[in-house]
């Protein structure tokens, strides 16, 4: 299973997590949010292909890592789900594998900056787009609402997995 997040936001909040102090090894300054952009893209795309994180910052992806990306989020993954969608993808993970929803699934136990600080950051990436990552993001999208549809959920079904966590109707 997997949580996909959209992946500017995804290199913003990494960026933010790294305390603004992660350098490339042939750099000894800290690298702008761009910089940081530029070497991060395609993690996801490595996380889903390479074999070792040994070097993997130092090794580009490729279009064609990134479409053997997508074939295994399509065929090796029993649930994909949205971090923007956190609380229906949480929903739709009960309604595929059964269980009862708990308050700690919904908690956000890395509330991390904040949103103004991801803005401000996010408006310095210059219309930065991480493609390869988006390939994948976009075929999670695709996964995830193909399985909403077949699993009938939506905000309104989820009503009592919510309020069985103790939730306000959301």
């Amino acid at each position: 299973m997997t949580m996909l997040r959209q992946p500017e936001s995804r290199l913003v909040s990494m960026y933010l997590d790294q305390n603004n102090t992660f350098t490339l090894e042939s750099k000894n300054e800290k690298d702008n949010i761009l910089d940081y952009a530029y070497l991060m893209q395609g993690a996801v795309v490595k996380q889903l292909t390479f074999n070792t994180v040994d070097g993997m910052l130092l090794i580009p992806a490729t279009e064609r890592d990134a479409e053997k990306a997508v074939l295994r989020l399509k065929e090796g993954f029993v649930f994909v789900g949205i971090t923007e969608e956190w609380n229906l993808s949480i929903c739709l993970l009960h309604a595929m594998f059964g269980g009862q929803c708990q308050a700690s699934e919904f908690e956000n136990d890395r509330p991390g900056e904040g949103p103004s600080a991801e803005r401000s950051l996010a408006s310095q990436l210059n219309g930065f787009s991480d493609k390869l990552d988006g390939q994948v993001y976009e075929a999670g999208l695709s996964i995830f609402h193909k399985n909403l549809k077949v699993h009938n959920v939506s905000l309104q079904s989820c009503q009592a997995c919510f309020a069985a966590a103790g939730l306000t109707a959301l």
